[in-house]
């Protein structure tokens, strides 16, 4: 089931692109989204969660220049839509709302936090290179992968 659910989620990730680039709306776009985490309840907080947290990264991605986010890339890993995904990800993780970035921890920290969070030492790993979109869709499936952004604990 966790294979299926995950299949189609990495099929919404792309289509929700590929539609926006072709004007769709908004509001139609997520209806999909709806739809799929209706189908299925075991997952749909988390399906739900994710779509929430790539609506805040396309909001920051729209709204600030290309040197504001910058660095924030898994461009080596071997699986561009995993990569893409995975920067959606860290851009949600870095944003308390849809139009500011937190800059105060290093985005080193994170990327290692998630890179944790996936089962990777670090993100240099063959085994972290070789990492599929539908991996990180599972491990945000399974609550593993944090998605959306958590203020850092006072010192």
């Amino acid at each position: 089931m966790l294979d299926k659910v995950s299949s189609a989620v990495v099929g919404l990730y792309l289509d929700d692109q590929t539609d926006a680039q072709r004007g769709i709306s908004k509001v139609e776009r997520n209806k999909k989204w709806d739809e799929v985490a209706r189908k299925n309840p075991v997952f749909e907080k988390e399906i739900l969660g994710l779509k929430e947290a790539l609506e805040v990264a396309n909001n920051i991605k729209e709204t600030h220049t290309t040197n504001m986010i910058i660095g924030i890339s898994f461009s080596g890993l071997y699986n561009k839509t995993a990569g893409d995904l995975l920067s959606d990800i860290l851009l949600s993780r870095k944003s308390p709302s849809a139009d500011y970035i937190h800059r105060s921890s290093l985005e080193l920290d994170e990327l290692g936090y998630m890179a944790a969070e996936m089962g990777f030492t670090d993100w240099e790993s063959s085994l972290a290179k070789g990492v599929s979109a539908k991996k990180v869709v599972k491990k945000v499936l399974e609550g593993k992968l944090r998605v959306k952004y958590q203020p850092e604990p006072a010192i």
